[in-house]
């Protein structure tokens, strides 16, 4: 086992432990299968041309897609850069606040935090994930986020999550050393089962393909609203096409 800690020019800590760096990318490799599979969906709504929104239940649990086109293939890096930055939510997503990698074990494979407000109510939320980046071929990139078993020292959430989509998640399990407002339980803790996007150049455009499945814990909400707050948080997605536009 090779264990290696240090501060990178940036004031980042990033931990690699061989053993866990290999677990998880057997794990992540697995939640790339998972995304490619377009079985069963339902079409929910349309919310701009060329975006809409599909939705499948899988074990009892919704998981949405969203298909986005995209104009100018000239696009492509710049989405791939978006999608991967912690802190790229925030050119798309009205609701998000901001982001951070809290683990690196390589270039492509590291922990997120992700702070936003609820799309549910007044508070404030995060989450911890495992992020994935797959460069398929020199026009095709795949992105998945999945949250895993992850101590936060957050008191107020002692049961253990796993995850109910990509059991392979479920056998990763760490420690984070997390900042005073989430031990103390002031923001609510929330989980992403899986997030995923196939970004992929074509000759006119960039087909942007992303499935979602967040673990929301609102047992007084019933389902059809919790499928309009996972919808509309796809839907943000769309304000990408006016942020490549415009840049």
């Amino acid at each position: 086992m090779i264990n290696i800690l240090y501060i990178s020019p940036s004031n980042l800590t990033i931990h690699i432990n061989e053993t866990s760096r290999r677990n998880d990318e057997r794990s992540c490799n697995r939640f790339t299968t998972t995304i490619q599979s377009d079985d069963d969906y339902s079409l929910y709504n349309t919310y701009a041309e060329d975006a809409t929104v599909y939705f499948k239940q899988h074990g009892g649990v919704d998981i949405g897609k969203i298909e986005l086109k995209i104009p100018d293939s000239d696009n492509y890096d710049d989405i791939v850069k978006i999608l991967w930055d912690p802190n790229g939510a925030q050119q798309f997503d009205g609701n998000f606040i901001n982001g951070k990698f809290v683990r690196i074990y390589s270039p492509n494979l590291v922990m997120v935090q992700l702070r936003s407000r609820s799309l549910v109510g007044l508070a404030q939320e995060y989450l911890y994930a495992l992020a994935h980046k797959v460069k398929v071929s020199e026009n095709e990139t795949i992105i998945v986020h999945a949250s895993a078993n992850i101590n936060d020292h957050n008191d107020t959430y002692e049961y253990g999550y796993r995850n109910a989509i990509l059991e392979s998640a479920n056998s990763f399990q760490t420690e984070i050393e997390s900042e005073e407002d989430i031990r103390n339980g002031e923001i609510v803790k929330t989980y992403i089962n899986l997030f995923g996007c196939i970004i992929k150049k074509e000759d006119d455009c960039v087909n942007l393909t992303c499935v979602n499945s967040i673990d929301v814990e609102s047992p007084n909400m019933e389902d059809l609203i919790l499928k309009v707050v996972k919808a509309t948080k796809m839907a943000a997605l769309t304000n990408l096409k006016n942020i490549v536009e415009n840049s």
